[in-house]
């Protein structure tokens, strides 16, 4: 038989907002560290491509922004 739990709307916003923010930190000092550690300028243009690609992957993900939000988040 198939139970069915429910969660407080409270516990899981806060897990949510708890997620968010480790991504966000993670975006910042890891495209920070990588930058540091690497010297190669073919290799720092993939990193800018690749956080970028990762940042906007997780706003999109993690919000309600449209598209044009998301294009202009970006481009900051």
């Amino acid at each position: 038989m198939l139970k069915i739990g429910r969660f407080n709307e409270t516990s899981v916003s806060l897990a949510v907002n708890i997620i968010s923010v480790l991504v966000a930190a993670v975006l910042l000092v890891g495209s920070i560290t990588g930058f540091y550690f690497v010297t190669a300028p073919l290799a720092k243009l993939g990193m800018i491509a690749g956080w970028t690609a990762i940042f906007a992957l997780s706003v999109g993900i993690m919000t309600t922004a449209r598209r044009a939000e998301l294009f202009a988040a970006t481009a900051a």
